[in-house]
């Protein structure tokens, strides 16, 4: 029992503090950081921890299992497949072509749109400039 509190308090402490080291999409060594980029969930805080709407299931076909959030990829066209869980209901997914850029870091977002029939609008947008690389923009909301 004892061994059972000590590995969920490391496990609390792990995700508390938003450990995160990018999964590399390429073989070989480890790159320069102006020599790859990073595609990652746009964080969102709440409360003490990070959250996201929307997680990156793999890259190029190489899933990220639960141990990394973020990517590292060489410049290039890369197929990024996305994921949002609405509820208890099944995960809405996508994939996206993004052109990657040396040095950039590209950050996934989602919005739920609907509900039934679920709709999700994905897109990436370059970090830096706030461009949009990939996806779909959700519409702008209105008051009604």
């Amino acid at each position: 029992m004892r061994h059972a509190s000590l590995a969920l308090a490391l496990a609390a402490a792990f995700v508390a503090t938003g450990c995160n080291t990018p999964k590399r999409i390429y073989d070989g060594p480890p790159k320069p950081k102006d020599q790859v980029a990073i595609i990652r969930p746009l964080p969102h805080d709440m409360f003490f921890f990070d959250s996201t709407s929307v997680e990156i299931v793999s890259v190029d076909g190489k899933e990220l299992g639960l141990s990394s959030k973020d990517a590292e990829v060489t410049p290039g066209v890369h197929t990024v497949k996305l994921s949002r869980r609405a509820g208890t209901g099944p995960a809405t997914t996508i994939d996206l072509q993004v052109d990657a850029k040396a040095g950039h870091v590209y950050e996934c977002e989602s919005k739920q749109l609907d509900w039934s029939p679920p709709k999700v609008a994905f897109w990436i947008i370059d970090s830096a400039d706030k461009s949009l690389v990939a996806g779909e923009l959700p519409p702008p909301e209105t008051d009604e």
